[in-house]
């Protein structure tokens, strides 16, 4: 009996310890998030609308109110991002333009700071390397990056999909295929081209990956 509750006993203490560990675990990477979100912020909090900001919320007040700016040729145009415009669009028919470009960047910074940590723990699983990566990423964005093109910046459907890629690749990381498929999905959803090409990366890696 004195073993059996000894036994007890340690895995009741060893029970205990894991789920402290999970919780100490749990709240840095919730800091860590909400700290590589006040690093977008910084970088990238001017006021809207910034880059395609005014084309994205455009297109999405039209599509829900086809009687706002009725003559306009670009907003009749085909619509390229539906997924973009119902998921966010309609909150133009109760808030202005910038506040919606508000919400839209926050929920957009929040998505890519969700991945980014996920992606950089599950490549290198230490407290502090999302937020150290995140912050030389942005340096490289603004410095180094090529013809423009840009990850982290204002509200359109581009920075959303690119969130989803980052989960994507923390999923192939973890060698997690189905989820990686769904995560890219997503992704090609919201912009054709960002999931679009990731999806075909991914393809050749699944093709060329040798069996498990």
């Amino acid at each position: 009996m004195d073993d059996n509750a000894l036994n007890v006993s340690q895995d009741s203490a060893g029970s205990l310890q894991q789920q402290s560990e999970g919780r100490i675990a749990t709240a840095t990477g919730v800091i860590e998030m909400f700290l590589v979100l006040a690093l977008f912020f910084v970088a990238h909090g001017d006021l809207p609308p910034d880059v395609n900001e005014g084309h994205y919320l455009g297109k999405a007040k039209h599509y829900w109110n086809p009687e706002w700016c009725p003559e306009d040729h670009f907003l009749n145009s085909a619509d390229a991002h539906l997924v973009f415009y119902w998921t966010l669009g309609w909150l133009t028919k109760w808030l202005s333009l910038g506040s919606v470009a508000w919400i839209g960047r926050l929920l957009t910074w929040a998505l890519l700071a969700f991945g980014w940590c996920r992606l950089a723990r599950a490549l290198i699983p230490k407290a502090g390397v999302g937020v150290l990566t995140a912050a030389c990423y942005l340096m490289l964005l603004d410095r180094a990056h090529l013809a423009g093109e840009w990850v982290i910046g204002g509200m359109e459907a581009k920075g959303i999909a690119y969130g989803f890629l980052l989960l994507a690749m923390e999923a192939l990381v973890r060698n997690r295929w189905q989820v990686t498929w769904v995560w890219l999905g997503m992704a090609t959803a919201f912009h054709v081209l960002v999931g679009g090409w990731a999806m075909v990366a991914t393809g050749c890696a699944w093709l060329l990956a040798p069996p498990d």
